[in-house]
């Protein structure tokens, strides 16, 4: 439910407003743009934002609410103020270029582009992998009840409902041989599949019997890899054991 702003707050939003205007029309004489319309109907997590077509400013009123002691009228307002400013005086989109931190610096304020307040509340649902706890939206909880499946970055386990806990062990991930360190590694053939016709990997497959090295084999450990590969996707088990490869179908 969207609160009600205090005609209170909506007064020292707009003092704000004015004090940023006196200090544009100080700092640049040409500036000549009246004060702009402010509404308070964003939603979601946008805490402000400034149309100067219109010469409009919006602000986000939970936020606002929630951010009163968190610098949001020092720091939000004067953001989306700086916005219009800057437009107005370069007669350009600045968007949160150099040219929108000078006007932002001239205000006394830091050029920051995004906002840190506290964002829990629009994520209320809980949802848990094997090493943490997942803050879900509304909508993102309400799909993913009715079966879209969501896994963790980190652990790539699926999410459950409820908050994690206990700490689970997520499960083992097979060795890739993509990431496995060549140098130095000898090779052991075990049984021939069925025949290739390609030459040098009937070469290395005849070669491998546990002795040889990879630079003796190949000079190369990237070309190592991309042969090793090459055998995995025809059909030949890559096997990793004590520091050695074994080559089996």
């Amino acid at each position: 439910m969207t609160p009600t702003i205090p005609d209170e707050i909506k007064q020292r939003v707009n003092n704000q407003i004015k004090t940023c205007w006196k200090i544009a029309k100080n700092t640049y004489p040409d500036f000549k743009l009246r004060l702009p319309v402010v509404y308070y109907t964003k939603r979601g997590g946008v805490a402000g934002t400034a149309n100067s077509f219109c010469n409009r400013l919006n602000f986000n009123p939970t936020l606002l609410m929630k951010n009163l002691e968190n610098g949001f009228i020092a720091q939000t307002v004067t953001h989306e103020c700086a916005h219009l400013i800057a437009n107005h005086v370069y007669n350009t989109d600045c968007k949160h270029g150099n040219l929108w931190k000078r006007i932002m610096l001239d205000l006394g304020v830091k050029p920051e582009r995004c906002h840190n307040y506290d964002m829990s509340h629009l994520k209320p649902h809980k949802w848990h992998c094997a090493c943490q706890t997942h803050n879900m939206s509304k909508r993102m909880h309400n799909a993913m009840m009715k079966g879209v499946g969501r896994r963790c970055k980190k652990c790539k386990t699926t999410l459950s409902p409820g908050p994690l806990t206990h700490h689970l062990d997520p499960p083992k991930r097979k060795i890739s041989t993509s990431r496995i360190d060549w140098t130095g590694t000898s090779f052991r053939k075990d049984k021939i599949c069925e025949p290739t016709k390609n030459a040098r990997l009937l070469e290395i497959i005849d070669m491998c019997d546990g002795t040889q090295t990879v630079e003796q084999l190949f000079n190369d450990v990237k070309k190592a890899k991309k042969q090793i590969r090459t055998l995995a996707r025809r059909g030949y088990a890559i096997e990793l054991n004590n520091g050695k490869i074994k080559i089996s179908c």
